[in-house]
């Protein structure tokens, strides 16, 4: 049920009229692995693990990737859109990001997006060497995921779907003495059964306040 290839195409088209509009050379994105910051991210990679790509107005982005992984074949798996993007394997991102940046840039304008996720040496490398051509461009995310594609619209349904038959295996499995790996597993073979090539992977049943925290045990 992944996203499909013509989507990201659609995805890259509608950021890049949005750069040209803003007078961007190239994007410089950054998210985290947690799940409240890797969104844009996974907007254009695929990939829910974070990390850094850089978004040209012209030619392949660059996502980097950790030494050694570019030739696991889970790759694909792990990363939608990975036949769209130019992976590189980087341990030291700011170097490599720099060196990228400066490959598509012609004078114009670098933007940031995902600036809450910038750590300070990456910052200090990007200003460093871009100085006042950095600017600020998550408005461009904002906009184009506020509306959303045909295809985002029935994923989002099917989603929807799986979810709703997920929890009404939920209420009719639990129970006293029944494991939360039981429970766990059911959902999950459900999940995959209706198409969900993932799902969250947690489970917590304390009280009204969900802690973030909580794996299936025992």
């Amino acid at each position: 049920m992944g996203i499909s290839q013509k989507e990201y195409k659609r995805r890259y088209s509608a950021i890049r009229e949005q750069m040209a509009k803003d007078e961007l050379d190239c994007l410089l994105i950054i998210g985290r692995s947690d799940d409240f910051n890797r969104g844009n991210i996974r907007y254009v990679t695929g990939s829910g693990g974070g990390g850094v790509c850089i978004f040209p107005l012209e030619g392949d982005p660059v996502f980097f990737i950790r030494p050694g992984q570019k030739t696991s074949p889970k790759l694909g798996r792990i990363i939608d859109a990975l036949d769209l993007l130019d992976p590189r394997e980087a341990s030291v991102h700011e170097e490599q990001a720099v060196k990228e940046l400066s490959r598509f840039y012609k004078g114009n304008r670098i933007g940031i997006v995902g600036f809450s996720c910038l750590t300070v040496p990456m910052f200090q490398a990007v200003t460093g060497k871009f100085r006042d051509r950095i600017v600020y461009s998550e408005g461009i995310f904002d906009r184009l995921t506020m509306i959303k594609s045909p295809e985002e619209l029935e994923k989002t349904r099917a989603a929807a779907v799986i979810a709703d038959k997920a929890y009404a295996l939920l209420r009719e499995m639990t129970a006293p003495g029944v494991s939360e790996y039981e429970i766990f597993g059911a959902v999950k073979k459900l999940n995959h059964e209706m198409g969900s090539e993932y799902s969250f992977e947690l489970i917590d049943g304390q009280g009204a306040m969900m802690n973030m925290s909580f794996f299936p045990t025992a």
